[in-house]
């Protein structure tokens, strides 16, 4: 049995910062680590009214971001609320797009978006050979664009580095980006830290940004599918 390396007392069941730690310390890093996203973005005010924006997938995460929020910013006594959105469709850029243009109607403050780091990664590898817009503009613990706040506090931790607070087994309908998913979590699982320096990659990616929905774009002002939106809501004359 492996002890846990920070409080030298229980079993250790998964690698937090190159350490491996408990249930207990694991949690606790954690709630730390999303503790200090919260107090750098300086967004968040006592009794803010925050949305957790979840497609069904990401179902199994709301509990735990829910649990996770409340502790980290628990002198604010956050209103936090899930809302659960529909894309009607199994491609995954389709369902980051309804998160975020149904995000953008919302009242709360806060905007939280429920990607974890190894979603990222494999979001990263995905984009590679597509030609759609994408969404990695959203790879980061803060965006702020058309008066909207959204925050992204699992951005630089992974499902495996959430043990402490349960197994995850996430599940895409998105047949390639699933089967990239399953290739990142087996064949990086080993090595975390690769799992927090991809990010630096996501700058070879930025171009200008979609003006509704902060989408990257190679040219023009929206992307391929707000336009689709705009075009189907100007009157007829």
């Amino acid at each position: 049995m492996e002890i846990c390396q920070r409080c030298n007392k229980r079993q250790a069941i998964t690698v937090i910062g190159g350490r491996k730690l408990c249930e207990h310390c694991a949690r606790d890093e954690i709630i730390k680590r999303v503790k200090r996203e919260i107090y750098d973005s300086k967004q968040f005010s006592f009794n803010d009214k925050v949305a957790i924006i979840l497609d069904e997938q990401f179902r199994p995460l709301s509990t735990i971001l829910n649990f996770i929020i409340s502790k980290a910013c628990y002198k604010c006594k956050l209103q936090v609320e899930e809302i659960l959105i529909n894309a009607d469709s199994n491609y995954i850029n389709d369902i980051i797009w309804k998160m975020i243009i149904e995000g953008e109607k919302l009242s709360h403050k806060i905007k939280i978006l429920p990607f974890t780091s190894d979603f990222l990664l494999t979001y990263l590898i995905y984009t590679i050979s597509s030609n759609d817009s994408n969404y990695l503009s959203f790879a980061k613990s803060l965006v702020v664009f058309n008066n909207n706040i959204f925050f992204v506090p699992l951005y630089s931790t992974s499902v495996l580095e959430l043990k402490g607070f349960a197994e995850l087994k996430l599940k895409w309908k998105d047949a390639m980006f699933d089967k990239i998913y399953r290739w990142t979590l087996s064949y990086l699982k080993e090595n975390f830290e690769l799992f927090h320096t991809f990010h630096t990659s996501i700058q070879l990616f930025k171009k200008k940004t979609c003006k509704k929905c902060n989408a990257f774009i190679d040219s023009g002002e929206y992307c391929q599918r707000c336009n689709k939106l705009l075009t189907s809501l100007s009157p007829l004359y």
